[in-house]
């Protein structure tokens, strides 16, 4: 299915959840509302949006707590169906997106009206001189940390600079706060130099080890 095409979105809001393109995220999913959004959803196209909670949220959980404007737009790659009731699902991350409208539903979720955001590219020169800069710390990252090896292959394998930066995030920034400044970024080269930023962070902070 084009999620161009997509109408209305199911919402699983979660505190300090951001899915990211290209970030696979694992959920354990057991209240009614959110097991019904399962249930639907594995019905149809599989399609559901995690926005972040906002600040304030906590008295507001059981109704329809504020959340982000900006959030991630994934697909349910697979699930399993735990106790009769509860569900483990995996969550592949496919767009940013931003709403524009929502309602509550009889299942006790809600759903959104929402727009895909597309990425603003800068000059190619920036962009390129951005990657290797990208490609040059996590080079020394690799060599450094044994449990950052598996990146290696991003290094070997032709990739997209968005790709990428988009992979390289999902993996390495694990501040909430962080990765909702990174979706809400249209700039496709200020997020590549978000991620270089947290790349660098990482090298100072095993080199001073």
């Amino acid at each position: 299915m084009d999620i161009e095409d997509l109408e209305r979105v199911p919402l699983f809001p979660l505190p300090n959840v951001v899915l990211l393109p290209a970030g696979v995220i694992p959920l354990h999913v057991f209240e009614a509302r959110y097991c019904n959004l399962v249930e639907e959803i594995l019905e149809s196209n599989h399609i559901l949006a995690l926005p972040q909670l906002a600040p304030g949220w906590e008295p507001h959980y059981h109704g329809e707590p504020p959340i982000y404007p900006v959030f991630g737009l994934g697909r349910v790659l697979k699930h399993e169906k735990i106790d009769g009731d509860r569900f483990n699902i995996l969550v592949e991350g496919l767009a940013r997106v931003r709403l524009l409208e929502e309602e509550l539903t009889l299942g006790g979720f809600r759903t959104a009206v929402v727009s895909l955001l597309e990425d603003q590219l800068g000059p190619e020169t920036d962009m390129d001189q951005a990657v290797r800069k990208v490609k040059l710390t996590l080079g020394q990252l690799v060599t450094l940390h044994p449990n950052l090896r598996q990146l290696s292959t991003l290094l070997e394998i032709k990739i997209d600079a968005i790709t990428l930066s988009d992979t390289l995030a999902h993996a390495l920034m694990s501040e909430p706060k962080d990765r909702q400044e990174y979706i809400e970024c249209d700039n496709a080269l200020a997020r590549i130099l978000l991620t270089h930023r947290v790349l660098e962070r990482l090298l100072v902070e095993i080199m001073s080890e």
